[in-house]
């Protein structure tokens, strides 16, 4: 008699912190506001100590700041941040590629299927739905190059490589078609296999993004 499978359970501290940080921080428009823990414990479906403690986590990744008797304010990036994010996946991305030239082509296609999808969006989807491709596209970038402790490294910028995503698409309307052109001149400078122009792609890309969170519209 097969053993029936056994799931690991989700703690009310995890699926607090997944919600704060996947669906209330992606969202630009909670920068500079509070977040209340009894408003987001009877959202979740948990009691208020493992919100408490989800929101500490959260602290601790300056995504918050712990405000007696106010609560958890989210923090707007400042232009600071915003470089040193960009800086730290640039150093990430332009690695992981040069690590792994052998799989360039392999790569490429992958990274084809992410930008074809971002193109067969309809025109009126979400931002969301958009930057959560941009987020894939990077991630398989990292992914390929084997080294899961440089994935998980990558996966902290998440929070706020979704934010400013979004932040950036609502600022400009062109940014979505600049993104489509720099994704896919990464994508043609890996089928080339040119270590050179990869990088530089990758470097233009993650300048253009940073002018376009930081710079007058």
């Amino acid at each position: 008699m097969n053993e029936p499978i056994k799931t690991k359970k989700i703690s009310g501290r995890d699926r607090a912190y997944s919600y704060v940080r996947n669906i209330i921080l992606s969202d630009p428009e909670t920068a500079g506001t509070f977040l209340n823990e009894q408003e987001l414990a009877d959202r979740i479906g948990v009691s208020r100590t493992p919100v408490r403690e989800a929101l500490f986590m959260l602290a601790t990744e300056n995504l918050l700041q712990l405000v007696p008797n106010r609560g958890a304010l989210v923090i707007p990036p400042s232009p600071d941040e915003i470089r040193q994010v960009m800086q730290a996946r640039e150093m990430i991305e332009v690695w992981s590629v040069r690590h792994r030239v052998a799989d360039h082509a392999r790569i490429a296609a992958t990274l084809e299927a992410r930008v074809q999808a971002q193109r067969d969006l309809p025109n009126d989807a979400e931002f969301e739905t958009f930057i959560e491709l941009d987020r894939q596209f990077h991630l398989d970038l990292i992914r390929f190059s084997g080294n899961p402790v440089l994935s998980q490294m990558y996966e902290v910028l998440q929070a706020r490589h979704i934010t400013l995503g979004i932040k950036a698409m609502k600022r400009s309307a062109e940014r979505l078609a600049q993104v489509l052109a720099e994704h896919q001149a990464i994508v043609d400078a890996l089928a080339a296999g040119d270590l050179d122009r990869i990088e530089a792609a990758i470097r233009a890309h993650l300048d253009m993004t940073f002018r376009s969170l930081v710079l007058p519209v």
